[in-house]
């Protein structure tokens, strides 16, 4: 337990740059996070919309904070690591988890309850 937190901490993120605490997973299978970091915070919201429905995590922050190597995947759709950019709003791929399945479409898979 994490001090000032009633649930079960199920996953924590610290800030690559600083080791400061960013976030907190609690709760059950279906977990929420609460942050401790408003810019980190606004910045996964951000995330959000540029991957909707996909899975994502920032990686690396650029030392100036302007762009952010990120990691997005999808339950039928392998990992792919794009380069963010929060100055022009835009998103370039920079590598593949798995480049050999690029033209291979995933069976869906799902969570069991």
């Amino acid at each position: 337990m994490l001090p000032g937190l009633k649930q079960r901490v199920k996953a924590f993120q610290l800030s690559n740059d600083t080791s400061r605490l960013e976030y907190a997973s609690v709760g059950g299978a279906r977990a929420h996070r609460i942050w401790f970091n408003k810019a980190a915070n606004m910045a996964c919201e951000s995330m959000a919309h540029v991957f909707p429905g996909e899975a994502f995590e920032i990686k690396e922050y650029s030392r100036n904070h302007r762009e952010a190597l990120v990691r997005a995947e999808d339950v039928d759709e392998p990992a792919t690591y794009h380069l963010v950019n929060f100055a022009t709003h835009g998103a370039a791929i920079v590598a593949k988890s798995h480049p050999q399945l690029t033209h291979v479409k995933l069976s869906k898979a799902r969570a069991l309850d």
